[in-house]
């Protein structure tokens, strides 16, 4: 994909600051068929990583809300489920993380 001189003067930028050769960083993004976080010719959104090879960890899930994992696994959205998952739990009976045991274990 053809980049503009302010595309190209900002990934000459970026391949000097990681070390890498400026030509072959520019000439590997002009060979990329999408750009992430453009929009396509029929307006819909491009670019970005293909679904089936996005992750999600246990340690986003804190960050995430309910309907958010619900849609990564396939699941409809669900009413109340614009909390994040910590709310969610707490609201819902479950627990969000042990309290530690301040007393002496020794007696």
């Amino acid at each position: 994909m053809p980049l503009n001189a302010k595309e190209r003067d900002a990934l000459r930028a970026e391949a000097e600051r990681q070390g890498m050769d400026p030509d072959e960083f520019i000439a590997g993004a002009e060979a990329a068929d999408e750009v992430p976080d453009k929009k396509k010719p029929d307006g819909s959104a491009g670019g970005g990583v293909p679904p089936a090879e996005v992750k999600v960890y246990q340690y986003h899930l804190p960050f995430m809300t309910v309907n958010e994992v619900r849609a990564f696994i396939g699941l409809p959205a669900t009413a109340g489920g614009d909390v994040t998952t910590g709310e969610w739990l707490a609201s819902h009976g479950g627990v969000v993380g042990a309290t530690p045991n301040t007393e002496d274990q020794n007696g």
